[in-house]
């Protein structure tokens, strides 16, 4: 970000992502953070949520992708737990929606992996087995749904997950 002083006033400029500068309108120097930062914070809540998708089963991962490709961007796909680890590492996502009982290293085991590197994403754990749910919870997932209930769930589980609220499914 630079400034450019002119007679009527300051007139800020930054970067975006994709490289262009863009010029805020003149603003007073008062008054110029609460403005940046309001500009930067309605420009980047505009912004999809990125989610990353694991499982073991490619028509679930469709079938999610599916699910999930109008309100959220889903960034990338893996179908073991080290898959998952790497692709974490590269992508940063926000959201994981993973499978609990995944080949090569269980879904626990990658939740543990990650947060010991300091992945912040949120963890959505999938499973088809209720007992799942409560050891997802446990282990520090931000919610769990029931395979049988993803068409339902898996939006509200993701969305109150980002809110900071913990949601398990019900059965359908």
């Amino acid at each position: 970000m630079f400034m450019n002083r002119g007679s009527e006033g300051v007139r800020f400029a930054g970067a975006t992502e994709q490289g262009r500068v863009e010029f805020l309108p003149h603003l007073s120097s008062r008054s110029f953070l609460a403005n940046w930062f309001s500009w930067k914070q309605v420009r980047f809540s505009v912004q999809r949520p990125r989610v990353l998708l694991i499982d073991d089963t490619p028509e679930i991962v469709e079938y999610c992708s599916e699910l999930l490709n109008e309100d959220y961007e889903v960034v990338g796909t893996a179908s073991d737990g080290w898959a998952a680890i790497d692709l974490c590492a590269a992508l940063e996502p926000d959201v994981i929606v993973l499978d609990i009982c995944l080949p090569r290293l269980d879904g626990i085991k990658v939740l543990t992996i990650l947060r010991s590197f300091g992945c912040l994403a949120t963890i959505v754990f999938m499973g088809s087995d209720e007992s799942f749910a409560e050891d997802a919870i446990d282990a520090g997932g931000d919610a769990f749904v029931w395979k049988i209930s993803l068409s339902r769930d898996l939006g509200i589980a993701i969305r109150q997950a980002l809110a900071g609220r913990i949601f398990v499914s019900t059965a359908a």
